[in-house]
């Protein structure tokens, strides 16, 4: 919006709109009586109607044209026209953008962290002038209602609302989104997301992706690496940590090979794997004396070539010696993070022990740092759990040999249950209620109103308890609850739209 102070009412104020270039006039209009800037408190600038939508003139994107108004004073002169005061003339020049931001390019980017990774999600947005926002939601599916409605099936916002971005002009501006406690959820929905840009235009474009891991790869060594090892049985070396990956995440494009990005698994092989074995991520075993050769290639190659050097690499693998003893060190878990609803249950298990080819599993306890996530279940091996997110907040579960310090841990979010605006309006509920589908709505959070849908779709809420406060309950509030049985509605309730 564009605010002229006027220091005096104008009787009558003539508009128009013109091309900058040209000078063609496409519009002209009058007000009568506008108001002069004045104090209420506060400076309140004066205002002229100009009662236009842009979008009727149909004009064409990346235009510039010119807004130009004057203003005549409440008397006239000997000619009976108005009079025009000093200073009565305001312009200002704008440029049409009818065009939405569109997404150029998206991919995963992964992050060694300690012992475990980071993943961030790398979307490239590109618009035309200035992009202003974004937003991410993954979701399991989408179904129609009895209404005819689409709904989200499994929907988790990613973002927590619209993300403000300082793009540039007319240019790719690169959004980074840390998706690491979201991973193991995004992978359960088979990597579907919901992408929305916003540019400062208040053009909007929403699309329905799909991550995929990189698979147009290129490999190298690191620096200093050999080609050639010797190892004694049982002895292990992780040749997978000497292999740089470089992925052309671009499409349509001259490829860019850039590395550290989610890709598709490397294609190991043993010319001998009775004498030394290697798995899908590289870590290569000694199993008997004897000599094998280690090859690995990238995913879009059919055989391994020597020669191709940019696609296949050959290491030799002698072992010879006495076996080495092998020691626990660690494990690794099904998820190294999760995020869970409260209410929701996952299962935690042992995926690997390291070494890998440790022979026996020892007897492990397995706790839960924090009672906002409980344990209720172990399997009767004790490889896995079921956990239960109980509160808001985070917690680890782990797992330790008894009587040592070796051990590996999950990490849990559970997300905030009740998405509160301006302190008294319920925009949204997530969540799942205590263990018998019942959520009570804590009376001390402030809320008066209940957002339209706030509970929408969710198939595993019983009752839910309104506390006292709330005044009204907005347009179906409680669609499509397929479960709900009950709501208990408090004395102060004045208005229900409709549930």
């Amino acid at each position: 919006m564009i605010s002229a102070g006027l220091l005096r009412g104008a009787k009558r104020v003539d508009m128009e709109i013109h091309n900058s270039v040209t000078g063609e006039v496409i519009w002209t209009g009058t007000d009568y009586n506008a108001r002069k800037t004045h104090a209420s408190g506060e400076q309140v600038g004066g205002y002229v109607e100009v009662e236009l939508d842009i979008r009727e003139l149909d004009l064409p994107n990346n235009s510039k044209y010119t807004f130009s108004m004057e203003c005549f004073l409440d008397w006239k002169d000997g000619n009976d026209e108005y009079i025009a005061g000093n200073n009565n003339k305001f312009s200002f020049e704008f440029t049409v953008d009818n065009e939405a931001p569109q997404i150029a390019d998206m991919a995963v980017r992964k992050e060694a962290s300690g012992s475990s990774y980071r993943y961030y999600l790398d979307i490239t947005a590109y618009d035309n002038h200035y992009l202003q926002g974004f937003a991410v939601g993954t979701y399991n599916a989408i179904e129609t209602n009895q209404y005819g409605y689409q709904n989200f099936v499994g929907y988790e916002n990613l973002t927590g609302g619209m993300v403000p971005v300082d793009g540039n002009f007319n240019s790719n501006t690169i959004l980074s989104l840390n998706i690491t406690s979201q991973w193991s959820r995004i992978l359960e929905n088979d990597g579907k997301l919901y992408v929305t840009l916003v540019d400062y235009a208040k053009n909007s474009k929403a699309s329905f992706v799909k991550i995929e891991q990189e698979d147009d790869l290129e490999i190298s060594t690191v620096r200093n690496t050999s080609f050639n090892y010797d190892l004694r049985p049982n002895e292990q070396i992780d040749l997978g940590s000497r292999i740089r990956v470089a992925a052309n995440t671009l499409e349509d494009q001259e490829p860019v090979y850039v590395e550290g990005y989610w890709t598709k698994d490397l294609i190991w092989e043993s010319s001998d794997p009775d004498t030394v074995e290697v798995g899908k991520d590289g870590l290569v075993t000694g199993l008997k004396a004897g000599t094998a050769s280690i090859t690995v290639r990238t995913p879009n190659t059919t055989v391994f070539d020597e020669a191709d050097t940019k696609h296949c690499i050959k290491f030799t693998v002698t072992v010879a010696g006495d076996p080495k003893e092998l020691m626990l060190t660690g494990f690794e878990l099904s998820a190294d993070a999760l995020t869970l609803e409260r209410g929701e249950e996952a299962t935690v298990s042992i995926k690997a022990m390291k070494p890998y080819n440790y022979p026996t599993m020892p007897e492990v306890e397995w706790v839960s740092t924090s009672p906002n996530v409980k344990i209720v279940g172990t399997s009767e091996d004790g490889k896995s759990v079921t956990i239960r997110a109980m509160e808001s907040g985070t917690a680890s579960i782990r797992v330790t040999v008894k009587n040592s310090r070796v051990s590996g841990y999950c990490n849990v979010y559970v997300k905030q249950e009740f998405q509160i605006s301006d302190n008294i309006y319920l925009r949204s509920y997530t969540g799942r209620g205590d263990e018998h589908g019942v959520v009570e709505i804590p009376d001390d959070l402030g809320i008066v109103y209940i957002y339209p849908q706030a509970f929408l779709g969710n198939k595993f809420i019983k009752k839910v308890i309104i506390p006292e406060g709330v005044m009204t309950i907005m347009h179906r509030a409680f669609v499509n609850c397929t479960a709900l049985e009950e709501v208990v509605l408090p004395d102060t309730l004045e208005t229900i739209d409709e549930l």
